[in-house]
């Protein structure tokens, strides 16, 4: 553990950031200069592991996909909110020409339904304008949809 904690205070990110990131869930805006970028990450997991993060990431989401995709079928049939969120899920996936991208979003958009999660907080849907402005993005950590402004 203090490797890690040497490499975190190496790389400018104090320990109590971690504190702080755990205990109080602060906005991004307000810790984003001291956040790691999706390069840095990556690197140091390929150090670490030597293996390439967002190719293991997708090759294992889609080794998973189809078996999700069965799964959130059978859940959509269930009553209650969760069943009913899924299958607005499903009714707008079948609406919508089937490849490797929109299977991916469909797993990762019924994942929490099924999981029984509140995904209020994950999903952000914006444009590209939005997407750079950290105020417009409250939240801890989000997963962000950029669309056309069109």
């Amino acid at each position: 553990m203090g490797n890690f904690r040497r490499k975190l205070s190496k790389s400018g990110c104090p320990e109590d950031l971690c504190i702080e990131m755990v205990t109080l869930s602060p906005t991004i805006e307000r810790i984003q200069d001291r956040l790691f970028l999706e390069e840095q990450v990556c690197a140091e997991y390929h150090h670490i592991t030597n293996q390439q993060l967002r190719d293991l990431f997708y090759s294992m989401l889609e080794q998973h996909t189809e078996r999700l995709l069965a799964v959130s079928r059978e859940k959509q049939g269930k009553t209650g909110r969760n069943g009913q969120k899924i299958a607005a899920i499903l009714n707008l996936y079948s609406q919508q020409p089937r490849d490797v991208n929109t299977d991916r979003t469909v797993v990762l958009r019924c994942l929490p339904a099924i999981l029984q999660e509140d995904d209020s907080g994950v999903f952000i849907t914006c444009t590209e304008e939005t997407s750079q402005d950290p105020a417009a993005i409250k939240r801890p950590a989000a997963i962000i949809s950029v669309i056309d402004d069109d």
